[in-house]
């Protein structure tokens, strides 16, 4: 008989990718500083980002003249060749956008194939769609990744609680009492991934993070390891059991790592269709700027600053966002990259955490 757990899922925790990058019960006292380091890193909306790293770029230079003695003021406001800090910034914004046009070529080249190798996709694709529908007995796979992920959270479900019938059939008191202990975390993991994956749309982080709190490493290592231990106690359909359970982890597994994949590549496109977007307005202010640096165009003072200041300085940043939005996106896409190194059952999980600290 199927167990039900009493633990409400936290869907709020098991839709943030942060929170299946670090260890959850990290006790350090710099730990709040992790979490926020994560949080901008992955989980934060990339234009939030790309917005506050500007503000702090121009809070930065704004309050190192404030701040600085009257002499490096003087210096910092006047005494440059800012023109040619435009120039130089102008090429900085060429050489951005054309790295990312060459990295983004070669990004999507795999989607560029000959007719032979996406009918391999194709095939490939289908055949485990197919073999999807045979271990969820389910008629059809959805088309939608999150509920086909659905679909394999609760076919692993339903397999973890036909091994605990198999084995209160057949097994003695130890093995019935471990495998109790095991199953019931993999039906507490289940409920919680199933919640949080509901009504996820693809292209979100979100949907990443849920999927990734299914940690099928360490299940699958617990599973191969209470088999192994037990095998002498266990009927023939009670190692039937396990093995069912294992090819099902097995399949949430591959599915999850190539939705991951496919999402990486899709923040790609997005990415540099941000960099086409603001490269040739950034390249345009830096131009402008050379022209209007050491005009007469801004005079006087605003909030006792020099305008001229104040406009050299709003330029600047604006110049900067094209090299804002490689750093605020290239953080995501490293991370989610790194997550994605070892796939089960290798890991660098230590015991009961996460690869992250």
């Amino acid at each position: 008989m199927a167990r039900q757990t009493d633990e409400a899922p936290d869907e709020r925790s098991t839709r943030r990718v942060s929170d299946a990058l670090r260890h959850e019960s990290t006790g350090s006292p710099l730990g709040w500083l992790r979490r926020a380091e994560l949080w901008l890193l992955v989980d934060a909306h990339r234009w939030a980002v790309v917005g506050l790293l500007a503000a702090a770029v121009f809070a930065t230079v704004v309050v190192a003249v404030v701040l600085a003695p009257p002499s490096a003021r003087e210096y910092l406001v006047g005494g440059t060749s800012i023109a040619k800090g435009y120039v130089e910034l102008q090429t900085i914004d060429v050489t951005v956008i054309t790295i990312v046009l060459s990295i983004n070529q070669l990004v999507l080249s795999p989607e560029l194939g000959t007719v032979g190798q996406q009918r391999s996709r194709l095939d490939d694709v289908l055949d485990n769609r197919t073999e999807t529908q045979e271990l969820a007995d389910a008629p059809s796979a959805p088309n939608d990744p999150a509920q086909y992920l659905q679909l394999l959270v609760a076919a692993t479900r339903r397999r973890a609680e036909q091994l605990r019938e198999t084995v209160a059939e057949h097994g003695d008191a130890t093995v019935r009492r471990d495998v109790d202990r095991s199953v019931d975390e993999v039906v507490r993991k289940a409920d919680r991934v199933a919640a949080s994956l509901e009504n996820r749309e693809f292209g979100t982080v979100e949907l990443v993070g849920a999927a990734m709190h299914f940690t099928t490493a360490e299940e699958m290592r617990a599973m191969r390891d209470l088999r192994r231990r037990h095998e002498a106690s266990l009927s023939a359909d009670g190692a039937a059991a396990f093995d069912r359970l294992l090819e099902v982890l097995k399949l949430y597994t591959v599915a999850r790592e190539y939705f991951r994949a496919l999402y990486v590549q899709w923040e790609f496109i997005n990415f540099s269709r941000a960099i086409l977007y603001l490269g040739l307005p950034a390249v345009v202010v830096a131009h402008l700027s050379i022209g209007f640096i050491g005009s007469k165009a801004f005079s006087g003072t605003l909030l006792g600053l020099p305008t001229l200041f104040l406009y050299e300085t709003a330029s600047f940043t604006v110049v900067l966002v094209p090299v804002i939005v490689v750093i605020s996106y290239a953080a995501r896409l490293s991370m989610l990259a790194k997550a994605g190194i070892f796939v089960s059952p290798f890991s660098p999980e230590r015991e009961g955490g996460h690869w992250e600290e």
